[in-house]
């Protein structure tokens, strides 16, 4: 972990300055999904014809590149798709990550990714008062061993909440937190402290930054925790093993080596100057030796 300095990802924010939007008392019946286009691999508009006609009483959306950039210029403007735009592009992931919060925070209804999908309609997993589920990854499903526990997370139960699902009404405070959070986290990043590929974006705007964002907020928010995943109806992946969707991902995190965040000014400064001592404190240990 992280030790607890001014660089440190997922402090809370002192203050945030985003628009808050009212919350809804009902989670509207419209579902989400976004890819970066509409050219699809067949397993993924497969799922997206199970999932329409399973669900006929929900609106089905979905959202290409374009469409995510309008959305957020629409709903939120300028300086917040500054942000979308400072992640960056080798990261499709981590924006589609802010994209889902702005989305449900703005609109509400049920988001899964791409490549996940339901084993029963959403009629049957929700109840009329719901306003937020939170779910876990299954303890005792060797597919997932180990999935969603980070050192982090360990003051928090060591159990990451999942956002590959989210499922809430518009307005949520959960939501705001989040994207708070987020934002903050974009203007603190320093590769040579947090890393890059799997360790940032999990941490920057995945589930780390998720779920502690949320953890503070519980007592703040009408929710349900419908426990694993799979008991609750939801399913990961279509695909034969959870990482197979991997190869259909332009650009899959685990592969990428350089900064989340296009780095800018002073942030671009301190992380030069990081990586300069760094250097030269090798060459000093080199000499030395």
């Amino acid at each position: 972990m992280l030790p607890d300095h001014r660089f440190g990802l997922n402090r809370p924010p002192a203050n945030c300055t985003l628009a808050a939007f009212p919350e809804q008392a009902r989670i509207p019946r419209l579902l989400h999904q976004t890819y970066r286009s509409l050219d699809l691999p067949a397993e993924l508009s497969g799922n997206i014809a199970r999932l329409r006609a399973d669900n006929p009483e929900w609106e089905y959306r979905f959202y290409d590149d374009a469409d995510i950039e309008r959305f957020i210029l629409a709903e939120y403007g300028e300086r917040v798709m500054s942000y979308y735009h400072r992640i960056s592009p080798a990261y499709p992931a981590a924006r589609a990550d802010f994209f889902r919060y702005l989305l449900i925070y703005r609109h509400g209804g049920a988001y899964l990714d791409i490549k996940s999908s339901l084993s029963r309609p959403l009629r049957e997993i929700l109840r009329e008062d719901d306003r937020y589920l939170l779910a876990h990854w299954p303890e005792d499903d060797p597919r997932f061993a180990g999935w969603g526990h980070y050192p982090e997370l360990q003051a928090v139960g060591g159990r990451e909440f999942q956002q590959w699902n989210i499922i809430a009404a518009a307005g949520h405070p959960f939501l705001y937190a989040v994207i708070c959070q987020v934002m903050h986290n974009i203007d603190t990043y320093l590769p040579e402290l947090h890393g890059v590929g799997s360790r940032a974006i999990l941490r920057l705007t995945g589930p780390v930054a998720y779920t502690l964002s949320i953890h503070r907020m519980l007592d703040r928010g009408m929710h349900r925790v419908v426990g694993n995943h799979e008991a609750a109806g939801l399913i990961y992946s279509v695909y034969d093993s959870p990482i197979s969707h991997r190869g259909t991902m332009a650009g899959h995190y685990t592969t990428v080596s350089e900064p989340l965040v296009l780095l800018h000014g002073r942030q671009k400064l301190i992380s030069t100057a990081m990586r300069l001592g760094r250097r030269a404190a090798r060459g000093l240990v080199r000499s030395l030796g």
